[in-house]
């Protein structure tokens, strides 16, 4: 009986760690410089290692899924126990999810050709352009469709909307500067072939968890994330990719 009574005991005391530990199903997507997969095909990026830091402070070991955003975002509305990494924090996204950051902030452009005849203008003024192209579902997209912009071009692959650009059939690119280098390296383009036209839009990027997971793992990362800052390591880890900024609260 003695053992018995140890042996629920023993459960009972085990059952919170469980919830705690209850596996998670992170996501991300390709979006260099903060996640992005190296010449060995091992995933990696700003991001990326900060995330893995967070693991290791909570002793979270679940994989990291590189899937498309439009799956990613869809599923974390949905599924309890879920994250996503990284996410503007806009207004209309606030009330939908748990919070855990900021661990960057990013600005926005609107690029035309290089040889276009389309000069500095505001956002308004963007409104009356032929196409826009946008990658679905992200920040710009949910931020220009706020404003009523009725020509946007919508794709799920960045790579996509940059050959329409390059070839014409949109007037201008929604993207972050961050990214551009790359999507023009990765089609043979270097920065002559496009420029910027129109700002228009600075968003605080967060790690986002779903509602419904635990509230006891949505404070552990916040609180990983926290002594990060108090350490230094997310300054370390943020001037490895960006060597002349300063991460948030850092």
């Amino acid at each position: 009986m003695e053992r018995v009574f140890i042996g629920v005991l023993w459960l009972l005391f085990l059952c919170p760690l469980r919830l705690l530990g209850a596996p998670l199903t992170i996501y991300t997507e390709l979006f260099p410089p903060d996640q992005y997969l190296a010449s060995d095909g091992r995933l990696t990026g700003y991001v990326v290692e900060v995330v893995q830091e967070i693991q290791a402070r909570t002793g979270n070991q679940d994989p990291i899924q590189v899937v498309p955003w439009v799956k990613a975002y869809r599923e974390i509305q949905e599924r309890p126990n879920t994250v996503l990494f990284s996410m503007a924090r806009i207004p209309e996204r606030v009330p939908l999810f748990h919070w855990v950051g900021p661990v960057k902030e990013a600005r926005s452009e609107l690029y035309v050709i290089a040889g276009s005849k389309v000069s500095r203008l505001s956002l308004p003024q963007a409104k009356a352009l032929r196409r826009i192209g946008v990658y679905r579902d992200d920040a710009r997209d949910q931020h220009l469709t706020r404003m009523g912009f009725a020509n946007l071009d919508h794709s799920i692959d960045p790579e996509v909307i940059l050959k329409k650009l390059l070839l014409g059939r949109v007037d201008a690119m929604a993207c972050a500067p961050d990214i551009m280098p790359d999507l023009l390296k990765a089609l043979g383009r270097d920065s002559s072939a496009i420029r910027p036209v129109c700002s228009f839009l600075k968003t605080p990027i967060y790690i986002a968890i779903s509602k419904g997971t635990s509230p006891e793992v949505v404070k552990a990362w916040g609180q990983a994330l926290e002594g990060m800052r108090q350490d230094g390591s997310l300054q370390r880890i943020y001037r490895a990719y960006y060597p002349q900024g300063v991460a948030p609260g850092s």
